[in-house]
Parts: structure tokens; C-alpha cells; sequence
């Protein structure tokens, strides 16, 4: 919440709450000062396996392209992002030139901590992540700050490949998607630990 208040986002919000003990978000929220929508799905804890745990992110994001198809330009985040305090601004200016979506940089939690954000080779079926500079296009970027047109996003397919993560084989639908390094946000983990 501090790096959200902090941010020159517009204090909107739509809260996908997907697992429980999550209700303190819609408080917190409210209490500094944004207006809130938020559906809650009622799902249990999300599961620890990798493979399970994608197909209850695809449910998710299908449920969210639905819930903000209505939407202008509408910036996605995950709960573990954290922006910083010029995030909007500059995002909104991409898409201002023209671009159907623009993103912030963020690592990974995995092994080898990427960054969410690739170059395709579509002939060879290969899908690399690379390290931008500056500003620079992208075949695809994860979910995790990610400013477009809610119609764009409730529009266009979402389901992967095998082997795809959800969230290249939907924004490589976007592209060129414009990234801007100058919007770097931290990755928080459940340790308090935060991947830069």
C-alpha cells in the first residue's frame, strides 16, 4: 500500500481477491482513500505445484479480462509488485504514442530471476527473456505492471501452449508492447525479501 500511495496511479481500483485472508486488501484500500470495486472468488489457498498453480492463474485472468472489458486504459498489477512512484505517467505517454500496451520491468521469483519480458522467435517456437534498457519493445511481458485498453485486454486470447507461461501468450497478442526501464518495480516475496 505505501508504494501504491506513494505512486502517481489514479486511486481506482478493481480487486480480484483469489484466495483467502485476503479481505484486508479492500480495507486498506479504502482506508487510504481510493475507490474500490473488488470480487472475491472464494477459492481455497492457491495450490504449491507449478502446473496446478497455472491453471488457477488462467482462471483468474480470464475472470479478470471480463471484469475490466468496459475500462479505458487500465494498468495491471499483482499483489506482489511494487511500483514506483512515477509509474502511470510514463506508461500512459507510451500508449499515447500509439502503442496498444506498455510495461514496467519486473524479475521473477524463480531460479534464474528474469525479467517478464521477452523477444519471440515465432518460427522456432522460442520465447527468450531479456534484460531492456531504457525504452525498448517487447514481443511479450508479464501481467505483473502492464498498462492498456481493458477491451484490448478482455479481447484477445489468452490460453497458452504448452510450456507457455499465461501471461506471454496473452500480451504477444499486444505487440510491439513498449517497455520502460524507468518504471522498475520491485518483486515482494511472502519472506519480506524484494527482487530488484
Amino acid at each position: 500500500m505505501a508504494a501504491l500511495n506513494a505512486s502517481d496511479i489514479p486511486k481506482e481500483a478493481y480487486l480480484l481477491l483469489d484466495a483467502p485472508g485476503c479481505g484486508g486488501w479492500y480495507d486498506a484500500f479504502v482506508d487510504s482513500g481510493w475507490q474500490i470495486k473488488m470480487m472475491a472468488t472464494g477459492n481455497p489457498e492457491p495450490p504449491e505445484d507449478y502446473i496446478e498453480r497455472r491453471t488457477r492463474h488462467l482462471a483468474m485472468r480470464r475472470l479478470s479480462q471480463g471484469l475490466t472489458r468496459q475500462f479505458g486504459r487500465v494498468l495491471y498489477l499483482e499483489d506482489d509488485t511494487l511500483v514506483p512512484p512515477e509509474t502511470w505517467g510514463p506508461l500512459n505517454r507510451l500508449l499515447d504514442l500509439g502503442y496498444l500496451a506498455a510495461s514496467g520491468v519486473q524479475r521473477g521469483r524463480r531460479q534464474c530471476r528474469a525479467c517478464g519480458i521477452w523477444r519471440a522467435d515465432y518460427d522456432n517456437r522460442i520465447l527468450d527473456p531479456f534484460e531492456p534498457e531504457g525504452i525498448t519493445e517487447a514481443d511479450a511481458v508479464g501481467h505483473y505492471c502492464l498498462l492498456t485498453y481493458g477491451n484490448v485486454y478482455a479481447n484477445l486470447p489468452i490460453d497458452p501452449g504448452p510450456g507457455e507461461p499465461v501471461d506471454a501468450a496473452h500480451t504477444r497478442h499486444m505487440a510491439p508492447i513498449a517497455v520502460d526501464t524507468a518504471v522498475w518495480c520491485g518483486h515482494l516475496l511472502e519472506s519480506g525479501e524484494i527482487i530488484r
